[in-house]
């Protein structure tokens, strides 16, 4: 079973990949990696995860109020910017990126 925790840093994640319209097959394969090493989960948990981004209505401000622990929004602003760069960080993604560190007070 995923925890909430997990669920909601791969909706951050996700949420920043698909800031350019898409989350390409090089994010989703960057996104898989870092949250089964990062979260130690596994394929079916990213399925799962995937299948879950896909079917929310959530805004990604509902998810940031969500997180608390700066070591855990640190771990999530890395693996974001990682995946969303895995294809090449479009401005979108990044303009993301730097209102979430923003909104964390990270730098």
């Amino acid at each position: 079973m995923i925890d909430n925790s997990t669920k909601t840093a791969f909706n951050i994640c996700a949420c920043i990949c698909a800031q350019d319209g898409i989350i390409s097959s090089q994010e989703e394969a960057s996104l898989a990696a870092n949250f089964k090493l990062q979260f130690q989960i596994n394929d079916d948990d990213v399925e799962a995860l995937f299948d879950d981004f896909f079917e929310t209505t959530l805004h990604i401000d509902s998810y940031l109020k969500k997180v608390t622990d700066t070591d855990l929004r640190k771990k999530i602003t890395a693996i974001a910017q990682n995946s969303a760069a895995a294809d090449g960080l479009a401005l979108k993604e990044n303009i993301s990126l730097e209102r979430v560190k923003m909104i964390w007070g990270l730098s």
